[in-house]
């Protein structure tokens, strides 16, 4: 591991993890001066956990797993600062969501981690917490790059 980093080791705000993006057009656009939009879409998990990757244990290239794929970066301080109020149903007032990085590390992939949503989201929260990803998020590495 580098610099003595393992899955045990916590995570700080300043460190950036990678989000893999799969070259499917509902994860970014292309706009017309050429950049490339990112979707919420690119945050999309059927467990409402993404997968990340702590870019300070596995290198981009590796993180990637491809070069037809993406890799996007997000700065950990920045999705701890995700909060998001929705109207609780039944109830008055409103639930806070709140995002945090969690070390779930994998046999053949110890850097992996998991943006995880407290309390769980509902599906419009979800969609909020998502977009609020994607405007947090930048390329690293552009789907199709070297």
């Amino acid at each position: 591991m580098a610099g003595g980093i393992t899955p045990e080791t916590p995570i700080d705000d300043a460190e950036l993890v990678y989000r893999r993006v799969r070259p499917q057009s509902k994860h970014w656009k292309e706009l017309p001066d050429g950049t490339l939009a990112i979707s919420p879409q690119a945050f999309y998990d059927r467990a409402k956990e993404p997968s990340v990757d702590r870019a300070l244990m596995r290198t981009a290239i590796d993180a990637r797993e491809g070069h037809a794929n993406g890799l996007l970066r997000l700065k950990v301080g920045d999705v701890r600062g995700i909060a998001s109020h929705h109207p609780d149903q039944g109830q008055k007032g409103s639930v806070v969501y709140a995002a945090d990085v969690i070390p779930r590390p994998e046999d053949a992939n110890p850097a992996h981690c998991v943006v995880a949503f407290n309390p769980g989201p509902k599906n419009r929260a979800l969609e909020k917490l998502q977009e609020a990803l994607a405007l947090l998020a930048s390329w690293e590495l552009k789907p199709g790059a070297p």
